[in-house]
């Protein structure tokens, strides 16, 4: 039996390790003029939000996401309450582990693999 004990945790190991979603730390950057409301954020496998991010602010989430194509979606309202984002950003497959997302002075997002 202990010898095979190492071999029965090992097989365990190897099983468990097929159920365990790969996660993604993403940030949000508002490096606009003013503050953005009402943000939402997709991302392969979930959805996050939160009421309002500061001019200069940056939001940390941290999320499983699942095997799929890396496509983000951020949307958000500017302090006139017009919507705006929506536009799919891919990052393509796999996703990495880290992805960092900016809403520029424009209003405009854009995303890339973080450093």
């Amino acid at each position: 039996m202990k010898r095979a004990l190492p071999f029965l945790l090992l097989l365990l190991l190897v099983s468990c390790s097929q159920y365990i979603k790969p996660r993604v730390v993403i940030d949000l950057a508002n490096q606009s003029q003013a503050a953005i409301k009402n943000v939402e954020v997709d991302y392969p496998g979930g959805t996050y939000g939160f009421s309002v991010l500061a001019s200069g602010g940056v939001n940390h989430h941290t999320a499983e996401i699942d095997h799929q194509a890396c496509v983000f979606t951020v949307k958000f309202e500017d302090p006139a309450g017009h919507q705006l984002g929506g536009q799919p950003l891919k990052l393509g497959n796999p996703c990495p582990a880290k992805v960092s997302i900016v809403v520029d002075a424009q209003m405009a997002v854009s995303a890339e693999p973080g450093k």
